[in-house]
């Protein structure tokens, strides 16, 4: 599941809990093209602490978004642009 965090418009901020099914990409990608539609560049806040897998369906979704917008998030994102994915996990 994923929830759209209360946030700036320049922010994109998730929280991603139990799987990520191929509804929760779609609402995630939509998200982040209205963002990008109003801002050149925008921020990306997920917060992945909850989550607990991919579903295969969201898995090849991800990898046909990527190839398709590759160049138009890549001028969007930028090579020195900084993510911030908080996790449980350890180092």
């Amino acid at each position: 599941m994923i929830e759209t965090l209360t946030s700036p418009p320049y922010l994109a901020a998730y929280r991603f809990t139990g799987q990520l099914s191929s509804e929760d990409y779609d609402a995630c990608i939509a998200d982040l093209e209205a963002r990008l539609a109003q801002f050149p560049r925008i921020a990306v806040l997920s917060d992945l602490s909850d989550m607990q897998g991919v579903s295969l369906e969201a898995i090849g979704r991800s990898g046909r978004t990527c190839a398709m917008q590759h160049r138009s998030w890549a001028s969007s994102v930028g090579s020195r642009a900084r993510r911030s994915s908080p996790t449980s996990g350890g180092w």
